[in-house]
C-alpha cells in the first residue's frame, strides 16, 4: 500500500482509480490513511485490530474535516480498538438489537411462506390487537414481566384460552428473532431466553378445559331452522356442508370448483392440515346444493365466496363468529362455533356405529402411534368411505327435519371426545 505524508493539499492532489477504490496511507500516523472512489470522493479511515480482527472504519469525507483533524479522530478510533472496541461490529450490533416487533414479524412470515396462509393471518391479528402498542418496541426490549402481564391483561379482557394463543404466537416471533438476530462476529444469541418461558417457570399459562361444544340431536333441529333465517344463502351452504361433511373449516371454505367433480361425487382437498391429500365422498343432500350452486361458475372460484357489506378480501367466506352466537341465542344450544360441526359430525358416527378407522378417514385424522401401526398400512378408497358418509349425513338430516324423522338419543361421554 502506497504511503505518504497527508494534508489537505497533498488529499486534494491524489489521483482517483479509473475503477474502484484506492489507498493512500499516512506515513505519520500508521492506520490513518484516505479512501479514493472512481467517482472522486475522498474519505479519511482509520484501520487497525480489535479482539484478533482487522477493523476498518470510517472517520469522514475530506470535504468535511481537515487533515489535521480527521488524523486527531483516527489516533482516538485507532486507541478504543487496541482497547478492544470495534465500532463496526457495534454498530451492526445495535442494528439487529433495535429490530422492532412489527419488521421481525414481517421477516417471520417470509421466513414461514410455506405456513397456510389462514394460520398467518390469525398470527397477524394476535399481533395487531394484543400486541398492537409493542409492534415499535425492539424485540430485545420484550421482557419476562411484560409477558406476564400482558398475559394476565388479555386473560381477564379477552378470555384465558385468547391470551393463551396470543402467547403462543409471541413465542413463535420471538424464537424465531432469536435464531434470526445474532451477534453479527461471534454468531451467538442476543438474549439468554424466549421472555415467553416465564409463564412455563412461573406455571402462568391458563389452563385449558378440553373443548366438548357440539350439537346435541334434540339441538339441530333448532340450530338447522336458525341458520336459515339469521345466514344468507352461501353461509348457508357453507355452516349446512360443515356440519355433513365433518370437514375442517378453512378446508372447505377454501375449496374450488376445479376440485369438485359431480360427476364421481367426490371432493379432493389438496392444502390440508396433515399435509396429506384428502378425498372426500359427496353425499346425497349435499350433491344437490352443490349442482344448484355450479351453475354459471368459474373453476378456479371458490366454492363458497366471501360475502357480506363487508366480504373478506380472501375472496372466500372467512370469519363466522358474530353469525353462530346469533344462531345459537335464537336456536337456544349451547354450540357457537365451527369446529363444533366438526365434533358433531364424529359424535353422531360414533353414535350410530361407524367403526373408528372409516370415522378417522372421513374426518382426515391421521394415525400416529405404534398403536395404529395396522391402520397406518390400511387404505380405504372413497367408494369405500361412501357409506359411512351417507349415514352420518341422513341420521343430521332426519335430526334437522329435512329427511323422515329419527329417534332422538343422547349421545354418550366417550363420543365427545
Amino acid at each position: 500500500m502506497p504511503r505518504k505524508l497527508l494534508s489537505n493539499a497533498s488529499v486534494d492532489a491524489l489521483e482517483a482509480p479509473q475503477t474502484g477504490q484506492r489507498l493512500v496511507w499516512d506515513s505519520r500516523l500508521s492506520g490513518f490513511g484516505v479512501r479514493l472512489s472512481a467517482a472522486g470522493k475522498r474519505v479519511y479511515i482509520a484501520q487497525g485490530r480489535a479482539n484478533g480482527r482487522t477493523v476498518r472504519i470510517t472517520i469522514g469525507r475530506a470535504d468535511h474535516l481537515s487533515c489535521d483533524q480527521a488524523r486527531v479522530l483516527a489516533k482516538v478510533r485507532l486507541g478504543e480498538m487496541a482497547q478492544g472496541t470495534d465500532r463496526n461490529h457495534q454498530k451492526k450490533l445495535k442494528r439487529v438489537q433495535a429490530v422492532s416487533v412489527k419488521t421481525a414479524f414481517q421477516e417471520f412470515s417470509k421466513a414461514r411462506a410455506s405456513n397456510k396462509a389462514s394460520t398467518l393471518t390469525l398470527y397477524k391479528r394476535y399481533l395487531d390487537t394484543r400486541f398492537a402498542d409493542w409492534q415499535d418496541h425492539p424485540w430485545t426490549a420484550i421482557t419476562r414481566q411484560m409477558v406476564l402481564d400482558r398475559h394476565r391483561k388479555i386473560g381477564d379482557e379477552n378470555g384465558q384460552r385468547t391470551a393463551n394463543n396470543a402467547m403462543r404466537t409471541l413465542r413463535s416471533l420471538l424464537s424465531f428473532c432469536r435464531a434470526t438476530y445474532r451477534d453479527p462476529a461471534t454468531g451467538e444469541l442476543l438474549t439468554n431466553e424466549n421472555p415467553v418461558r416465564a409463564l412455563s417457570d412461573t406455571k402462568a399459562w391458563f389452563k385449558e378445559a378440553c373443548r366438548e361444544d357440539h350439537l346435541k340431536p334434540s339441538d339441530i333441529n333448532p340450530w338447522w331452522r336458525a341458520v336459515a333465517i339469521e345466514a344468507d344463502q352461501t353461509q348457508r351452504d357453507y355452516l349446512y356442508a360443515l356440519l355433513l361433511t365433518g370437514l375442517r373449516s378453512m378446508e372447505l371454505a377454501t375449496l374450488k370448483w376445479k376440485d369438485v367433480n359431480l360427476k364421481d361425487r367426490v371432493l379432493t382437498f389438496s392444502d390440508t392440515k396433515n399435509g396429506s391429500t384428502h378425498r372426500l365422498p359427496i353425499s346425497n343432500w349435499l350433491q344437490a346444493t352443490l349442482e344448484h350452486r355450479a351453475k354459471g361458475t368459474n373453476p378456479f372460484e371458490f366454492v363458497f365466496p366471501a360475502t357480506g357489506k363487508t366480504p373478506s378480501t380472501a375472496g372466500h367466506v372467512m370469519w363466522f363468529n358474530r353469525l353462530l352466537v346469533r344462531v345459537a341465542k335464537k336456536a337456544k344450544v349451547e354450540m357457537q362455533t365451527r369446529h363444533g360441526l366438526r365434533r358433531t359430525f364424529a359424535s353422531v358416527g360414533a353414535q350410530i356405529g361407524i367403526g373408528t378407522f372409516p370415522l378417522k378417514r372421513l374426518m382426515n385424522h391421521q394415525s400416529g402411534t405404534s398403536a395404529d401401526i395396522t391402520m397406518q398400512y390400511a387404505q380405504l378408497s372413497v367408494e369405500a368411505l361412501r357409506k359411512p358418509a351417507e349415514q352420518i349425513a341422513q341420521f343430521i338430516l332426519k335430526c334437522a327435519g329435512e329427511l323422515e324423522s329419527a329417534d332422538v338419543v343422547p349421545l354418550p361421554n366417550s363420543a365427545l371426545k
